[in-house]
């Protein structure tokens, strides 16, 4: 039905095109507008909107929608603003079953060290593991940076209207 929508709309700017001189419209930062239009002639314009903070970590990393049945990750994750977020949690899945544990205050060496920001950016979709690796806001080796790419469900979160 999205489909049907896009070229019907399309339709009526293209059968009207001797009136119309600009179109403006909001869609989502992963649609392929420039690459939808013949000969487009087109501005496109990314105005993040809304920001996003992670309370609960361990609350936060049961309820996350994970890919994959059976998986280790190990996270180290430090809060400057919220105490109770800084720690080492382990994030098990096996047969499709997720399990949480924040196994110590501290951050262990062996996990993947990020803070709750950088968190938050990744799991809710914003950037990939590996590109917060290379700017330095997520450390790592790199199998674990690897799973975590494997793991993380892809797309770009979008709110189109205002609440």
């Amino acid at each position: 039905m999205q489909e049907e929508a896009r070229k019907g709309l399309w339709n009526f700017v293209s059968a009207h095109s001797s009136m119309v001189y600009n179109v403006y419209g909001k869609t989502t930062g992963n649609e392929a507008v420039a690459f939808l239009l013949e000969d487009s002639e087109i501005i496109q314009k990314v105005s993040p909107y809304f920001m996003a903070r992670i309370v609960d970590v361990k609350e936060f990393l049961l309820r996350y929608p994970f890919i994959g049945q059976n998986f280790e990750l190990q996270l180290a994750v430090s809060d400057r603003t919220v105490a109770w977020n800084n720690g080492t949690y382990i994030i098990k899945m096996k047969d499709g079953n997720l399990s949480v544990q924040k196994v110590s205050e501290t951050l262990d060496m062996n996990a993947v060290h990020l803070t709750v920001q950088t968190l938050a950016t990744m799991l809710l979709g914003y950037k990939r593991p590996t590109y917060l690796e290379r700017i330095e806001r997520l450390q790592g080796r790199t199998e674990e940076i690897a799973l975590l790419e494997a793991v993380l469900p892809v797309g770009i979160p979008t709110f189109i209207d205002y609440f």
